[in-house]
């Protein structure tokens, strides 16, 4: 990990303990922020609104997306749902059309069976 990086979401939205243990590799400064002050003030809803931020900085990552302006990538992010999958689920059946979405991994990966 460097400099803008962050760790921890994973078990706050899995509401889990953590799953490595992280050593400073160099002399280093870090911020954090406990799960009750995020709830205190962006509200009950913070996962959400978290996880809705890590769907716009896929879009800024994206060749497509980052032509977007700030408004109109706004207006899209609101517009996504949030749904979780356990191991092993299908996420896309085999006849899905896929063509008619975009969709954003938040965590975790997908593996593709034929």
């Amino acid at each position: 990990m460097k400099k803008g990086d962050n760790f921890g979401l994973s078990s706050i939205i899995s509401n889990s303990d953590r799953t490595s243990t992280v050593n400073a590799k160099t002399k280093c400064t870090c911020f954090s922020i406990s799960v009750d002050t995020l709830t205190l003030i962006i509200g009950e809803n913070f996962i959400e609104i978290l996880l809705m931020n890590f769907v716009k900085m896929g879009f800024h990552k994206s060749k497509i997306f980052q032509s977007f302006n700030t408004s109109l990538i706004d207006k899209t992010i609101s517009n996504f749902s949030l749904k979780k999958f356990e191991k092993n689920e299908i996420v896309f059946p085999i006849d899905y059309e896929t063509s008619k979405n975009v969709t954003v991994i938040i965590e975790g990966d997908l593996v593709e069976v034929k």
